[in-house]
């Protein structure tokens, strides 16, 4: 069994670090309001979203890029930043939802890029 600091940094070098613009919203029976977000990391299972909107734990969303989906997921964490008024949701993947290799590393190489 690992211990709790080797789970945490094997968990930190799973996930890539990115900083991409992302448009969210609940997936509801009525129309829901678009939010904007950043996507910090991301890896096979989920991304972490830095945002000013509270959602609770539990809420499927829709991620997209403005021109076209993302993915599907589910919020299974919500923290917030001591440093400033934004939120930082733990969202994991729906299984249909799953961001494929080739897209993840389009967010993350456009992310890292210069210009």
């Amino acid at each position: 069994m690992l211990a709790t600091n080797s789970l945490k940094e094997h968990r930190r070098e799973l996930r890539e670090e990115t900083n991409s613009l992302v448009k969210f919203k609940a997936i509801t029976n009525y129309k829901a309001e678009e939010h904007f977000a950043v996507i910090l990391d991301i890896n096979n299972f989920g991304v972490s979203l830095f945002t000013y909107t509270l959602l609770p734990i539990g809420t499927k969303i829709l991620i997209d890029r403005g021109d076209s989906l993302l993915l599907r997921g589910e919020i299974v964490t919500v923290g917030f930043d001591k440093d400033s008024d934004m939120i930082r949701f733990g969202v994991r993947f729906l299984k249909e939802g799953q961001l494929p290799a080739h897209k993840r590393g389009r967010l993350v190489m456009k992310a890292t890029s210069p210009g």
